[in-house]
């Protein structure tokens, strides 16, 4: 049996047409940089509005519990694998970032809010100063000083057995 060449044809034109369709419907690989940096706006905008809207934390970790759902339904499920592994990184900047932000944002946007309801401003910008001393420690002392000073302040029965 020998095929007809405009048999041949037509099977070489739709094997190039189910090619082109399949690289049209090839799952994406996901963007992580995009989705690191909604989730630290959503966190973001929570800590600048918590001084308006005390649920803002709450509206927010439910907004990042559902990212977090998604986005592991989509790398799970429907994302390929990325062609080149990434490392946590950018999510350790990103902590690191929440770490420098955190202790000085809050109280600047209580005072930049809540100003306006005070007649007399200095028990605001007392409790402004009183609220900036933690964070000023958290930003100037180093991280292993701190697990080192929490190490030594736990209780015994708490500790790992060695």
């Amino acid at each position: 049996d020998k095929e007809a060449p405009a048999d041949r044809d037509m099977f070489r034109y739709v094997e190039e047409k189910v090619r082109s369709w399949e690289v049209c419907f090839e799952p994406t690989i996901m963007d992580l940089p995009r989705h690191y940096a909604n989730a630290e706006k959503t966190y973001y905008c929570c800590l600048i509005y918590m001084a308006l809207m005390p649920l803002a934390p709450l509206v927010g970790f439910l907004s990042l519990l559902f990212q977090y759902v998604n986005d592991k339904w989509m790398l799970l499920r429907y994302c390929r694998r990325p062609s080149v592994v990434q490392n946590a990184e950018a999510a350790l900047e990103g902590l690191m970032r929440m770490r420098f932000v955190l202790p000085w944002l809050l109280p600047i946007m209580m005072v930049y809010f809540l100003r306006p309801c005070f007649k007399n401003t200095g028990a605001l910008s007392i409790a402004t100063v009183f609220s900036l001393l933690p964070g000023i420690l958290l930003i100037l002392v180093p991280i292993n000083r701190w697990a080192f000073l929490f190490r030594w302040a736990m209780p015994v029965w708490l500790q790992d057995e060695k």
